[in-house]
């Protein structure tokens, strides 16, 4: 995988890259340290190809602003952004317990009350975002994190929506996790 920025890297003279996490349709994902409070965080950068859009990074730049006052128990947080060699990159909450799709994966079952607990925490933080003038529009088991006590949190909430015009062609992923009014 190529990566904009190597391990070791200090992005904005703060935030030491650890480790490439991956590459989605909107971002490359970073375990990194932030070397002023002495925490992991996540880096995501956006992709070259959609920061070629003038559109795109103003409004990577909006989301970013407007997530950071975010403050919700089920949201991942993100603290900072910033523009460095030409690449814009959000700073976000590291959350080490992994995704729901981690747990799908596993073929791990939920209880009923774990379920429930999940479904009306995921609801509780889309009603919020919702509130605040966001949409996901694309909400998977991906999105759903978990910090190290279990609790689950949406993320990507910046990135929502930044590459659907740009994209040739939907995954099956996409497909699979559409709202019933995108599918129509």
């Amino acid at each position: 995988m190529a990566s904009t920025f190597p391990p070791g890297y200090v992005l904005a003279e703060r935030y030491r890259i650890l480790d490439l996490l991956g590459v989605g349709q909107t971002a490359e994902v970073y375990l990194a340290e932030d070397l002023s409070l002495q925490r992991r965080v996540v880096v995501k950068v956006l992709l070259a190809d959609l920061a070629a859009h003038e559109e795109v990074r103003r409004a990577f730049r909006d989301h970013i602003i407007r997530a950071s006052t975010l403050s919700h128990s089920h949201l991942a947080r993100v603290f900072d952004g910033g523009q460095e060699t030409g690449a814009i990159f959000m700073i976000c909450e590291y959350l080490s317990g992994g995704s729901f799709e981690d747990v799908l994966s596993a073929g791990r079952r939920l209880s009923v009350e774990d379920s429930a607990r999940l479904g009306r925490d995921v609801a509780n933080a889309l009603a919020y975002l919702h509130e605040h003038g966001f949409v996901l529009g694309a909400l998977s088991p991906s999105k759903l994190l978990f910090d190290d006590e279990g609790r689950v949190r949406v993320s990507d909430i910046a990135l929502a929506g930044l590459a659907t015009a740009y994209r040739e062609r939907m995954s099956l992923d996409d497909a699979r996790y559409l709202a019933p009014e995108q599918a129509i």
